[in-house]
């Protein structure tokens, strides 16, 4: 598999496993194409289009050098330039998975916040106090 296909395959799987239900994660891409569809040609060209495929916006693809078939992956929490630099060392390393975004994906953590309000939703906490847990994370717009 390339890069781009491991990336689709664990956003599909994402869905699948999502605690709101294919459905709701349908609606929510939905609201993004809407969204969209509405802003004027500048800031479509601003917007991010991720965002009406990918409900995890926080995952990305960040860095391709060269976009070969994958047969050894690093993967790790917190991936610095120290892991980096480790994976190089040791070579045949293809690509490195982390799960703290960093760039672009840190950019879109806000829309993760959101989500885990829906699903604090499901279990019953009040949308208040989910809102008031992730407010730290949740810039005003």
């Amino acid at each position: 598999m390339k890069i781009q296909d491991i990336f689709n395959l664990a956003i599909k799987m994402g869905i699948e496993a999502d605690l709101r239900g294919r459905e709701a994660v349908e609606r929510f891409l939905q609201r993004k194409k809407t969204k969209y569809d509405r802003l004027s040609d500048k800031e479509k060209e601003e917007f991010d289009k991720d965002a009406m495929e990918n409900p995890y916006l926080d995952s990305r693809v960040l860095n391709i050098s060269e976009d070969k078939e994958i047969k050894r992956v690093m993967a790790g929490i917190d991936i610095d330039p120290a892991e980096i630099l480790l994976a190089k060392e040791l070579g045949g390393i293809d690509l490195v998975i982390a799960h703290h975004p960093r760039g672009k994906s840190l950019a879109s953590l806000h829309d993760v916040m959101e989500m885990q309000c829906e699903i604090l939703g499901l279990y019953g906490v009040p949308v208040n106090i989910a809102e008031g847990l992730m407010k730290q994370k949740i810039p005003k717009e």
